[in-house]
């Protein structure tokens, strides 16, 4: 089967969702949801179902001590290469799986007093990813922000895609 590309070259994504961090730092177990947003621009491939792009996000959520019941604010942004590979599994519906690889300014470590200021400092991150873009345009991604214990975090952003166009045209 001849699948050949049919994409624009360049797209931009402006998403926004939630974000918890992850839950197994001592004496910090409770877990608020923060909000998480940022934009997306990649660059599409033609000659195989790829995109390239650069990402910039932020992200914010609480910590709760179920011993004192006093709430610790964590905040990153970073910026990150990203890639994901599309698979087209319907009409107009598309899984995408990724990842994401750069710097994440954070706010607040597990190595900062509990009592100090919160100056940022910058970490090395990772993210695996995957979602599902439909009508070109609507994009729903999942991913893990790896980095160290106190600012690893889920997120699931709703994202709209400027510039897009359909992936495979002829097939799978």
């Amino acid at each position: 089967m001849d699948v050949q590309r049919n994409v624009r070259r360049i797209e931009l994504e402006v998403a926004l969702g939630p974000t918890f961090g992850y839950a197994s730092l001592p004496g910090q177990t409770n877990m608020h949801v923060g909000l998480c947003g940022g934009l997306e621009l990649r660059y599409n491939l033609r000659s195989i179902p790829l995109d390239v792009g650069l990402q910039s996000m932020g992200s914010f959520y609480w910590r709760e001590s179920p011993a004192t019941c006093l709430s610790k604010f964590y905040n990153s942004g970073r910026m990150m290469g990203v890639a994901d590979y599309n698979l087209r599994v319907a009409r107009r519906v598309e899984c995408f799986f990724g990842a994401g690889a750069g710097w994440l300014a954070v706010g607040h470590t597990a190595d900062m007093p509990q009592d100090g200021a919160s100056d940022w400092s910058f970490r090395f991150g990772a993210m695996p990813r995957a979602g599902v873009e439909c009508w070109h345009h609507l994009r729903l991604t999942f991913g893990y922000v790896w980095t160290e214990r106190a600012n690893s975090h889920c997120l699931l952003t709703i994202g709209v895609v400027f510039g897009d166009g359909s992936r495979l045209k002829g097939g799978f």
